[in-house]
């Protein structure tokens, strides 16, 4: 199988002329935005750029090429792929500008993106997807119920560094995805002529209460949806009729979030079928859930869950996971002694995860939680009966020690 390190491989010696641009072009430069260029891409308004291989060349020299502190992502991105990128015809000669990296935690927002001048005359676009920062996915949640910072902020950088007569591709991976459909629908009427593609990889969508017409319904067929067998993330507020490309993956389940993941053919992605049925079954739980909470119920779930998340003082998911079981009991110890809402949410949540489960699957669940319930419960009664045994010897000990006489009546 075949990913995007081969594509470079393989491809990365054809230039635009010679292989029009594609989807696999596409998912390279929106992983592109993961990359904090800070200090080495010109900032957005400067009106300069630099060659990506010149971009690329600086980064691997300040950090010795070990650039993992500069990868604001889940995804694997390495020196190695960077690498690839730069040496490639294809890419290494591209234009990078416009930078901008934005994180605000008065505002709850988290933002950067990127411009791609191309050999053949267009400008990707590329909008950041979700970092590991709690700021950051506490923001993808607020999507369900608002538009956010990142999404008005997307839509301005647009609107103000598209430039009259240049054509334009806009995309990013996750929120990368979600923020190029949002800037893409809100995008003046009088620029929307100049976009060639708006693509989201695996990106979520937007709740119809919070954004009533879609990228697909503006857009049409110049809307691009990319997701793996295994997504979640880019099937939430899916709208029925907008199409999608479903790309293999060498991960397995959620794990196929990452791009670097994705399988590619020699001109595209390897396109599959379907979903996979799981995957389906989680689809359909988050789904059910959330049409059964309305906006403000999703606002005060948010806002309770991601306070329990920081309550230790984590900033990042790697935090909040890293304190292993004793970390995830605070975090529950935490929404404990959250609003009875926002326990009714989440009560809401498991339901919806009972109800998507297939009844074979369900009937096997519900023998193993029998089984460790007995086996829980058996541990319990033992407890309980060590513990009365305990207090019995006590009480025995307390009743023989009053029978003895004091040492000093002994004669």
């Amino acid at each position: 199988m075949a990913d995007l390190r081969d594509y470079l491989k393989l491809r990365g010696d054809l230039t635009f002329e010679e292989r029009p641009f594609n989807d696999c072009d596409n998912i390279v430069l929106a992983t592109l935005s993961y990359v904090d260029l800070t200090g080495i891409v010109p900032k957005a308004g400067s009106g300069t750029t630099v060659r990506l291989s010149d971009a690329v060349g600086a980064l691997l020299d300040s950090t010795g090429d070990d650039v993992s502190g500069k990868i604001r992502s889940l995804a694997a991105i390495d020196a190695d792929f960077l690498r690839l990128l730069a040496s490639s015809v294809r890419f290494g000669g591209a234009e990078l500008g416009e930078y901008v990296d934005v994180a605000d935690e008065d505002r709850l927002m988290q933002f950067a993106a990127i411009h791609v001048g191309l050999s053949d005359g267009t400008t990707y676009v590329s909008f950041r997807g979700t970092d590991q920062t709690l700021l950051g996915w506490r923001e993808d949640f607020m999507t369900s119920f608002q538009v956010t910072g990142a999404q008005s902020a997307a839509a301005r950088y647009l609107a103000e560094t598209m430039r009259p007569g240049m054509r334009y591709r806009v995309g990013g991976h996750s929120k990368g995805g979600n923020l190029a459909a949002y800037a893409a629908v809100m995008c003046p009427e009088s620029q929307r002529d100049q976009l060639v593609r708006v693509y989201s990889d695996d990106g979520p969508g937007m709740a119809t209460e919070v954004l009533p017409q879609g990228a697909h319904d503006v857009l049409g067929e110049r809307y691009v949806r990319i997701v793996p067998q295994y997504s979640v993330v880019g099937m939430l507020f899916e709208r029925p009729g907008t199409p999608k490309t479903i790309v293999r993956s060498s991960a397995e389940g959620a794990l196929q979030h990452d791009p670097l993941t994705w399988q590619t053919l020699a001109a595209g992605v390897d396109a599959a079928d379907d979903l996979l049925p799981d995957c389906k079954t989680v689809n359909q739980t988050f789904s059910t859930w959330l049409a059964s909470v309305d906006l403000e119920d999703r606002a005060t779930f948010t806002q309770d869950l991601f306070d329990s998340l920081a309550a230790g003082g984590a900033t990042t998911l790697d935090e909040v996971l890293s304190g292993g079981i004793s970390g995830l009991q605070q975090v529950l110890s935490a929404m404990a002694s959250t609003s009875e809402r926002s326990r009714d949410v989440a009560a809401k949540l498991l339901q919806a995860a009972a109800g998507s489960v297939a009844d074979a699957t369900w009937v096997s669940a519900k023998a193993s939680a029998t089984t460790a319930i007995h086996h829980v419960g058996a541990r319990a009664a033992s407890a309980v009966s060590d513990l009365q045994r305990s207090q019995e010897e006590k009480e025995r000990e307390g009743r023989e020690h009053r029978l003895i006489p004091p040492e000093d009546t002994c004669g």
